[in-house]
């Protein structure tokens, strides 16, 4: 059996194999799924992924609505992820294909440099390794193959603060918003 959801404007199939879905749409938007016999964040992350294999997105702060962006607008490997007010551009959306979150600036990838505890976010070609990897856990956080989380350098809320990876602790500074790119804003 498949359902259709339909979750920030765009339609999400869901192979249920004939079991039963609660679906809760809240303000702001995100979904939380209970689907018996299978886990909520499976669920939750199955349908976050379906939806964001259709559409292009930024990742905003939850602790201040700054959004994720990649400093200068550089299409390199090793450029910085850093935290930046949203302005629309090419380097503050991204597409998320194969478990990896790509820069809408070219063939690049999030990346945690050296896949160490506090290295930076960075953009990097694709190669699939767990430092590239990313999961949309249903507590706002993204965390990487790694293990580690998305985090907002010691807290900070100023434009141009790094991305780092780093452990969960369960902070505002790690959890993060995915919302569909709007032209409009």
């Amino acid at each position: 059996m498949v359902m259709l959801c339909i979750v920030f404007n765009q339609i999400c199939e869901i192979d249920l194999l004939s079991l039963s879905l609660l679906i809760t749409i809240q303000s702001p938007p995100s979904c939380h799924f209970r689907v018996a016999g299978v886990s909520s964040s499976a669920a939750s992350e199955y349908c976050t992924q379906q939806i964001l294999l259709s559409m292009s997105f930024i990742i905003k702060s939850v602790s201040n609505g700054m959004v994720l962006d990649i400093r200068n607008g550089e299409k390199r490997n090793g450029a910085e992820v850093i935290l930046w007010p949203y302005n629309g551009g090419n380097n503050q959306q991204w597409e998320y294909k194969n478990n990896m979150i790509y820069s809408k600036l070219g063939n690049y990838v999030l990346d945690i440099a050296q896949s160490g505890h506090g290295a930076p976010l960075i953009t990097y070609s694709p190669h699939g390794g767990s430092n590239q990897k990313w999961y949309f856990d249903d507590d706002f956080t993204i965390r990487s193959g790694t293990g580690l989380v998305m985090d907002i350098e010691g807290g900070r809320s100023h434009q141009g603060t790094r991305i780092i990876g780093f452990g969960k602790h369960g902070g505002h500074n790690q959890k993060f918003r995915i919302e569909p790119y709007n032209r409009k804003w």
